[in-house]
């Protein structure tokens, strides 16, 4: 399956989602970020309790302002950790639009109780928008014209 057809069918759930939600989430990230620290210290976690080794200790690399390492149990960042809440969150949701597309610009508006969104490529031409209507949350329909965006990205340079 390619990148296009995968980022189509995270597509589709974020559509048909009548709300955001932690397990959309984690996909969302997984896809768009599956090298970040903290997601792959969540893996190992989950990996090394499933293996029945819950009290392995995962140490996880810098990250955010603060820096300093994450050391904790493998159980903890199987069931504690978290990624963030871009389907409930405004503010997840264009903190992640900052990462997989930087210099990107967005909008968003309601319209009958739905909710409609953009981003659109920065560029001295008039850009044209990928747009995205009628999910049922902002962070949902700020994900979907994200994930539109990336799936136009990945057509157009044939991957």
């Amino acid at each position: 399956m390619s990148r296009a057809d995968d980022l189509r069918a995270l597509l589709a759930r974020v559509e048909a989602a009548k709300a955001g939600g932690p397990d959309l989430d984690e996909a969302i990230h997984a896809s768009l970020l599956p090298d970040d620290p903290w997601w792959r210290c969540i893996v190992e976690g989950r990996r090394l309790v499933a293996a029945g080794d819950p009290e392995a200790y995962v140490i996880c690399p810098p990250t955010g302002p603060l820096g300093g390492e994450n050391r904790m149990r493998a159980v903890s960042w199987a069931e504690s950790a978290r990624v963030g809440s871009y389907t409930t969150s405004v503010d997840a949701a264009l903190l992640l639009i900052g990462k997989a597309m930087p210099g990107w610009s967005w909008a968003v508006a309601v319209s009958g109780g739905r909710f409609r969104a953009s981003v659109t490529k920065p560029s001295p031409f008039r850009p044209m928008p990928v747009i995205a209507k009628g999910c049922a949350t902002e962070g949902l329909v700020l994900i979907a014209a994200l994930l539109s965006a990336l799936i136009a990205q990945e057509v157009e340079h044939g991957r």
